[in-house]
């Protein structure tokens, strides 16, 4: 003990064994017994200074430290308070800063989402009203689903998707529909708007909680009815824009936002964004400050040229700006069109056609803008796959896109077969083939759940071949091994394909459904049951 003399010792030993503690923190039991015998030897010195000319104390050993018991005769009052309060402090931080691994719970918020393999069937526990999606959160105009890459709460495994059950949700308070903007923000399940199966277009809303099992009705949106929407999630606000008002005529171009804080609409300023005809197509993603929306008119496939028109809405001023257009290169006319964000930049793929002398042309051009730099930048790519564009995916390393038929016009000849997806990754500039999976000449709908892909057709339809009718079908690729598993098969079939969105911990899917799974094409008088829930097991 003759090493700490005086106060000021103690203090700068006190500091180091401040440190010790909060690195301790940090490794957990790999330094538990350095830090708690440094623990002792402190908290004895401090006891041992507090109690200078007492006669007699004795000490107790346990956990580590060592605490007085008894003996006080001689020592001023105020050393021997400062000395003990000291010593307490210590073994305050020996008991919770050297704690082991198994002695706390941490913070799901710190944990990758792949570790997270908890029983899905499992209510969440303490989940926010609404969730912050990853920066690139993407929407296909007429798949608004935000778990093309958001983090989800649980990532489920192809394994895991392949134990699942589906289940029917609930009666909603709203219709059946289709081209509806549907969302996940959290706690709810969004919908707004769509196309009735008498075409009659819609209004309304409604947010289904998979928790409770509840439906209630959104409040009026100052919007006009319409279908096929851009919208995506903000992490507080709902943005939707544009849309089909009728069957003929350009889309809109005006929208909204929905706050469900405060349960209220909102009107957007007028946007940049132009719209001159009906075939516009329009894509919009949530960067993790901004708004992004494009937008391009997919011109005869003789056209020389296609502008692009971007600008950004910020949600916290309730203003639009215009960024730089981008021209796509000559005799390169979009016929489809991307968007995604991932990585600190945009990126932006143009599948085209062009037809000169009777010769067919066609390929994929892909652009990058800097978040910084607001320029647009080709990427020279080796497309891999031979399929279309699909609704890129943001996993937080890389890109994915399912595979998807390519746009050859009304008149485009026999089915494509044997449609693979791909993966690209930013860092390395490079796209990889993913392995041809079951319903990959179906042209289905993919969703992310963290941990696999599933992708999704709930369509009674005749197979590429024209020999063969299904019902819907559904299965999960996983990306370490490059493989596919099929799900079982989905109680329901439409007409049309509903939209799904990962929801933490289950699939959600909502739309326009019938009571038969094998009915093809049914009428659209038919009763119809308008969601259905796929929850995993534990494969």
């Amino acid at each position: 003990m003759g090493h700490f003399r005086d106060l000021r010792s103690l203090g700068l030993a006190g500091v180091r064994m401040s440190s010790c503690v909060f690195r301790c923190n940090a490794r957990r039991a790999a330094c538990r017994p350095v830090c708690m015998g440094a623990v002792a030897v402190l908290t004895r010195a401090f006891l041992t200074w507090s109690y200078a000319g007492t006669s007699r104390f004795s000490v107790d050993r346990g956990n580590g430290a060592d605490i007085v018991t008894r003996g006080l005769t001689t020592a001023t009052r105020g050393r021997r308070r400062a000395g003990t309060a000291i010593a307490a402090l210590l073994l305050v931080a020996a008991m919770t800063g050297c704690s082991t691994s198994a002695d706390r719970v941490p913070s799901s918020a710190a944990i990758p989402t792949h570790s997270l393999r908890s029983d899905p069937r499992q209510a969440a526990v303490d989940q926010p009203a609404t969730s912050q999606p990853a920066p690139g959160t993407v929407v296909h105009q007429t798949l608004s689903t935000p778990g093309a890459s958001q983090i989800a709460a649980y990532a489920a495994t192809a394994r895991q998707l392949a134990a699942g059950r589906w289940t029917r949700l609930p009666a909603a308070p709203i219709g059946g529909r289709s081209g509806a903007a549907i969302t996940w923000i959290g706690e709810e399940m969004l919908i707004w708007g769509g196309s009735r199966p008498d075409q009659r277009l819609t209004t309304d809303g409604a947010a289904y909680n998979p928790q409770t099992s509840r439906w209630r009705v959104l409040p009026r949106s100052p919007l006009e009815a319409r279908s096929d929407m851009s919208s995506v999630w903000t992490g507080s606000t709902w943005f939707i824009w544009g849309g089909y008002r009728g069957a003929a005529g350009p889309k809109s171009v005006d929208g909204a936002t929905y706050t469900p804080g405060t349960n209220t609409w909102r009107l957007l300023p007028p946007s940049p964004i132009k719209i001159t005809s009906d075939n516009e197509q329009v894509q919009t993603v949530w960067t993790g400050t901004n708004v992004v929306v494009v937008a391009v008119a997919t011109e005869a496939s003789h056209a020389t040229e296609s502008p692009v028109t971007t600008a950004s809405y910020d949600p916290d001023t309730n203003s639009w700006s215009s960024d730089p257009d981008l021209v796509l290169p000559q005799h390169h006319p979009a016929a489809e069109l991307q968007l995604a964000a991932g990585g600190g930049h945009l990126y932006l793929w143009s599948q085209w056609n062009y037809n000169a002398n009777g010769v067919g042309y066609s390929g994929t051009d892909t652009f990058s803008m800097d978040s910084s730099v607001h320029t647009w930048k080709p990427i020279h790519l080796d497309r891999a796959g031979n399929s279309g564009i699909a609704s890129p995916i943001w996993t937080g390393e890389d890109f994915i896109q399912g595979a998807t038929p390519a746009w050859r016009g009304f008149n485009a000849g026999p089915p494509q077969i044997n449609l693979t997806g791909q993966r690209f990754n930013p860092a390395t500039a490079q796209e990889s083939t993913i392995s041809h999976g079951p319903l990959d000449d179906l042209d289905p709908q993919n969703v992310w759940t963290g941990g696999a892909l599933v992708a999704l057709d709930l369509l009674a339809t005749t197979s590429p071949d024209g020999h063969h009718a299904h019902p819907g079908r559904a299965a999960a690729w996983d990306p370490a091994r490059n493989s596919w598993t099929p799900l079982s098969a989905p109680p329901l079939t439409s007409d049309d394909n509903p939209q799904g969105v990962w929801a933490g911990t289950r699939l959600l899917i909502w739309g326009q459904f019938y009571d038969s799974p094998t009915v093809e094409n049914p009428s659209p008088g038919r009763p119809a049951a308008v969601g259905l829930q796929f929850t995993p097991g534990n494969g």
